[in-house]
């Protein structure tokens, strides 16, 4: 339905892939610390993990640990669909690019598809939180005692600049609500529209 050519569904189909566009670089201007990834900030992850015996419960612990903390929400999907969408995927049974890492965030864009994989070697809360935070945006740090600190070191407590700029930016943020949808779907909607004016 349209109202003197003005469609609804298609405006806010483009408002999304706009948000999804241009929130990552938002992120780079109020935190020093930050990464730009299509898809950040927002208030909900979709995630899958690999159904290997202990990764589903390390992971799924983390994630409800970092829900308390901040208020973000994770909500799972089958194995391979959050990163075929877009989303957050855990995989415990991949080799990480380096064989001393004990675990990696790999982030690729492909024709303008975005896939975000999370590779552990080791499931502890520790690993699990800070490769979850390279996934929404956050860099290493020079600071020993930070989450985000490139070594282990044996505490899984996050940083209470990183809560506080969790809470502000991605649940508190009224348009971080637009990237709930993940940008793969947002960039596939738009297509289906473009063929679907063609005919």
């Amino acid at each position: 339905m349209t109202l003197n050519g003005f469609n609804p569904g298609i405006a806010v189909i483009v408002l999304i892939a706009i948000s999804s566009f241009l929130s990552p670089f938002y992120l780079i201007v109020f935190h020093s610390n930050m990464s730009p990834a299509f898809g950040n900030p927002r208030p909900v992850y979709f995630y899958d993990v690999t159904p290997v015996e202990g990764c589903v419960v390390q992971v799924e612990t983390a994630l409800t640990d970092l829900s308390n903390e901040t208020g973000l929400k994770f909500i799972r999907l089958p194995y391979g669909a959050a990163y075929l969408g877009g989303g957050l995927s855990y995989d415990c049974s991949a080799e990480t690019t380096d064989p001393v890492t004990i675990g990696e965030y790999q982030s690729s864009t492909a024709s303008f598809l975005s896939f975000n994989k999370i590779i552990l070697k080791d499931t502890d809360e520790e690993t699990v939180l800070h490769e979850t935070l390279h996934s929404l945006g956050f860099d290493h740090t020079t600071n020993p005692n930070s989450i985000m600190y490139p070594y282990h070191h044996g505490s899984s407590k996050v940083d209470t600049d990183i809560i506080d700029f969790i809470k502000r930016a991605y649940v508190l943020n009224p348009f971080a609500y637009l990237n709930i949808i993940p940008f793969n779907v947002v960039l596939f909607l738009l297509i289906l529209v473009g063929l679907s004016k063609r005919y």
